[in-house]
């Protein structure tokens, strides 16, 4: 099954399950809900009906920082990091009006030094405006599709938590090794 949608269809699936007008059956479930916020993006599941190399889309409800008033700023820390934003938010329109916003997000992980490192992980996420402009809740649903990319640094403590589980959806292990081979030997 291919899952491409634009960024207003995303939407309309957010819409979808806020309002809880749609059922959709497991076997064609293609965005999973999870708690994108409570952990590091390596060791969210990734068990859809559908096989994209590097990318995933989840619901997920995610806490503000403050219900004070014009305050729509979400919690991001995630794990042993966070989820920076990169740019701004990003009006989406459907049928002419703005329906919602995406923002980019970029995860920066804490070493042992508790030294932050950029990693490879990127997210879009994707809130609706109606929700977001509600400041009274302490929380909102939003959507994420979070995908890894070739740049940014290495984590040590993704290898080990993807060998110790034998997941490579998103990367070659034995790629890992090898880099990591080739960099101690440029070193010497």
């Amino acid at each position: 099954m291919r899952f491409v949608p634009r960024d207003d269809e995303l939407l309309v699936h957010l819409y979808n399950k806020v309002t809880c007008m749609l059922k959709i059956p497991q076997q064609f479930n293609v965005i999973i809900d999870a708690k994108v916020y409570d952990t590091e993006p390596w060791k969210l599941r990734r068990d859809t009906s559908y096989k994209l190399e590097n990318e995933v889309y989840y619901f997920s409800v995610a806490k503000r920082k403050s219900r004070q008033e014009r305050n729509n700023i979400l919690e991001r820390t995630a794990g042993n990091g966070y989820w920076h934003m990169n740019g701004q938010n990003i009006p989406i329109k459907y049928n002419g009006e703005v329906f919602g916003h995406k923002t980019a997000l970029k995860y920066y992980h804490y070493d042992k030094n508790k030294k932050k490192v950029q990693t490879k992980w990127l997210m879009n996420e994707y809130r609706l405006k109606a929700l977001s402009d509600d400041f009274q809740k302490a929380t909102e649903l939003v959507l994420c599709r979070i995908q890894r990319t070739r740049t940014g640094g290495d984590v040590e403590e993704e290898f080990a938590y993807n060998y110790k589980n034998q997941s490579s959806d998103f990367y070659n292990i034995a790629d890992h090794q090898s880099n990591i081979a080739r960099s101690s030997s440029r070193s010497s």
